[in-house]
């Protein structure tokens, strides 16, 4: 689950929170084992550092206990390596497999806002929602 709360026994996974697939990828993730799910805009200190902090605006980090970190694609390996999968996880961190993962992480990074309107229209990166058109009716709160 996805929270602000740290425990520092646990691997902490730090991402963007107002990013709709960052969300979802997290979630993905935090089903594969158990960590620390927190978005970066609320994380504490530690695991949050000044350097982390500016990482954390391009890629999302993977914290170990000890304080080691993992950045964007080696991140997502090392989840996928303490779950079970690291068999998996080695082969894709050798050449050219790591290129090329490295290279997609980069790219889908760098659209994550617009893969987040396409895919995550309720929640876009740090946009507000959209307002509602003027023909649809409004439901009324309470």
């Amino acid at each position: 689950m996805i929270t602000s709360q740290y425990d520092p026994t646990r691997t902490t996974i730090l991402f963007d929170g107002d990013c709709g697939f960052c969300n979802w990828s997290a979630e993905i993730l935090i089903k594969r084992g158990s960590y620390n799910a927190i978005p970066a805009q609320f994380a504490p200190s530690p695991p949050m550092t000044p350097e982390l902090k500016v990482g954390c605006e391009t890629a999302v980090y993977v914290v170990e206990p000890s304080g080691k970190a993992h950045r964007g694609y080696d991140g997502v390996m090392h989840v996928l390596a303490e779950t079970g999968w690291g068999w998996f996880a080695k082969f894709l961190m050798l050449p050219p497999f790591v290129w090329i993962g490295r290279a997609g992480y980069f790219v889908i990074a760098r659209n994550r806002r617009t893969i987040s309107k396409i895919f995550f229209k309720n929640q876009v990166c740090g946009l507000p929602p959209a307002p509602a058109k003027p023909d649809e009716k409004k439901e009324p709160t309470a």
